[in-house]
């Protein structure tokens, strides 16, 4: 048994998550989703619910969120229009 992983986590999705790479995706879906029609890595996490899946999985899985430049300007032109209102 491996210390402090979620047992959620099955080896094979262990392993594809491990495997993945830049420009990799990573999709949580629900029963209905046609995941093997779309792709062939399919880890079914049956019982287990978006919750508790998403939880489990970025304990382990980093998450980096890139925002372009102009995003970044947005947010701030929004931030300092919100500050001169009040």
């Amino acid at each position: 048994m491996l210390i402090k992983i979620d047992p959620i986590l099955s080896p094979d999705l262990l392993f594809l998550l491990r495997s993945m790479g830049h420009g990799d995706k990573l999709v949580l879906a629900d029963a209905n989703f046609p995941a093997h029609s779309m792709n062939k890595n399919v880890v079914r996490l049956d019982g287990v619910n978006i919750n508790e899946a998403t939880r489990a999985i970025l304990s382990v899985f980093p998450l980096i969120v890139l925002l372009s430049l102009k995003e970044v300007q947005q947010q701030i032109e929004w931030k300092l229009t919100t500050i001169q209102m009040n």
